[in-house]
């Protein structure tokens, strides 16, 4: 047995110790020095410098909501006096930074969905971090294109209330445009450079904000009315609940094995994300909107869905249309076809074999029922506790519980391997095991980045890339090995 002595070799800062090596081995793979006989001694720093870089991310994950919420406390220019001369309450979308990073949000959604249909563009989103940083760019100039509609919107609806306050509107609309683009992208730039800094996606974290608000809405809501032992005590009992079904769903999923023999894929819990609720809020919403005459408005009044107070509720004919909903987007998210081609390369067998085939419907029926059973426990919690919240904050608070395990798991993966670089972009959930049982197969260690937030959000959470990471020293073997393998379109 040999080891290198080099007290600055990259595997010895990153582990905390010598790097080990066979006797045939000369010079060290790291670092080039020459090894030298006997087994590798501990360092005499036991923290080394992967302590100090792990709690820096730490407090860098910490830091960065609290700084863009900084920027949302810089009111707009000339508009406070004029809001509260007409007696409208200021928000902090009225500051710097009026839209956030919203139109970004957006504006992914859009170039992912061009990227599915377009032909030629669809290449980008299995094409790793090279096609990835392309939609990135193009999402930018979308975003552009975004703040400039929703800012002439923000100058009439300002212009408005100045008017109505007998005042002059401070800003026209292309400063309004020029402050509101710089706002975003200021906010958009910082998420991005946090990717490098932080143990999770920086706009995961800027969505946090949003938590800490609905949070603050909660409080309120109690504080103005009358709120008994009883119903805090519910209240509490239903968070509980859901960190518990998020938990439970999140580190539970269907996979192949029973059929085929072995992992190869599974599909990542809840197969439809969160968009049933979306798409069952629109839908009975506007059901009572366009007041169909044989739908009684009151047994159809789904408004709390929204955060509107309502008075007679059927949580039951909600609970259908959840489930309709999630089923129709598990499918749309997991088909059958792309199941089959990944399961083809994970097993070694064709895409048209029936075990294929009965592994595919196993995956896509396992994780609709599973999925399902999440969304009922989130709605059944949401209308107990609809006394103080509703559902929009309720599944703010299971977005906070995956945001949550993400930042766990990677800090794990960080302090038992080291340095990590990411090497693959991941645009499906279902490839995520492929890849880490691809790189497991020649000894790669790997993490990858947000996949229980990214699993809520599915197709609809692309600004969430999965990102692969590996220890550096092993960068040019994981690519090796991901190429062909997880880019099947």
């Amino acid at each position: 047995m040999k080891h290198c002595n080099n007290p600055s070799c990259p595997f010895a800062l990153t582990h905390r110790r010598a790097s080990e090596y066979r006797d045939e081995v000369e010079t060290c793979l790291d670092c080039g020095e020459p090894l030298v006989p006997g087994d590798a001694p501990l360092l005499t720093d036991p923290r080394g410098p992967i302590g100090l870089g792990l709690w820096v991310r730490l407090l860098a994950t910490v830091a960065l909501p609290g700084v863009v919420a900084l920027l949302h406390l810089i009111p707009l220019p000339g508009y406070d006096e004029i809001l509260d001369h007409f007696g409208v309450d200021g928000s902090p979308r009225l500051s710097l930074v009026p839209l956030g990073v919203m139109p970004f949000l957006s504006a992914s959604v859009l170039v992912e969905l061009a990227a599915v249909i377009v032909p030629r563009w669809r290449k980008l989103r299995t094409s790793g971090l090279q096609g990835r940083r392309h939609l990135v760019g193009a999402s930018l100039v979308v975003t552009l294109a975004l703040t400039a509609v929703q800012c002439w919107y923000i100058q009439t609806w300002l212009a408005d209330v100045a008017y109505s306050a007998g005042m002059n509107a401070p800003l026209t609309y292309l400063p309004l445009w020029a402050i509101a683009s710089a706002g975003t992208f200021l906010v958009v730039g910082l998420a991005l450079w946090a990717d490098r800094v932080t143990l999770t996606h920086g706009l995961a974290l800027i969505l946090l904000l949003e938590v800490g608000y609905a949070i603050g809405d909660v409080v309120q809501v109690a504080q103005t009315n009358p709120t008994t032992v009883v119903q805090i005590l519910v209240l509490a009992t239903g968070i509980v609940g859901l960190i518990v079904l998020t938990c439970w769903v999140l580190t539970r999923r269907p996979t192949a094995r029973p059929v085929i023999g072995r992992p190869g894929v599974s599909l990542r819990l809840p197969a439809c994300g969160d968009a049933p609720f979306a798409s069952t809020s629109f839908v009975l919403i506007l059901v009572v909107w366009i007041e169909m005459p044989y739908f009684d408005p009151g047994f159809l009044n789904f408004a709390w869905l929204v955060g509107v107070p309502a008075g007679t509720t059927s949580v039951a004919v909600s609970a259908l249309v959840v489930v309709a909903f999630a089923v129709l987007w598990a499918w749309l998210f997991n088909r059958l076809g792309p199941l089959r081609r990944m399961l083809s390369r994970a097993s070694g067998l064709a895409a048209d074999a029936p075990e294929v085939r009965r592994a595919a419907k196993h995956l896509l029926l396992g994780g609709i029922w599973r999925s399902a059973t999440f969304l009922l426990g989130i709605l059944a919690i949401a209308s107990i506790v609809n006394d103080i919240t509703y559902l929009p904050q309720v599944i703010l608070i299971v977005a906070a519980t995956a945001l949550v395990l993400d930042i766990r798991d990677e800090w794990r993966a960080r302090r038992e391997h080291g340095g990590l670089v990411a090497v693959w972009s991941l645009s499906r959930l279902y490839a995520v095991d492929v890849a880490l049982e691809g790189l497991q197969a020649v000894d790669v260690p790997t993490h990858v980045r947000g996949v229980h937030l990214r699993s809520l959000m599915q197709f609809f959470g692309p600004y969430l890339p999965l990102v692969v990471l590996v220890p550096t020293r092993q960068e040019k073997i994981a690519r090796g090995a991901l190429e062909g393998l997880v880019d099947a379109p």
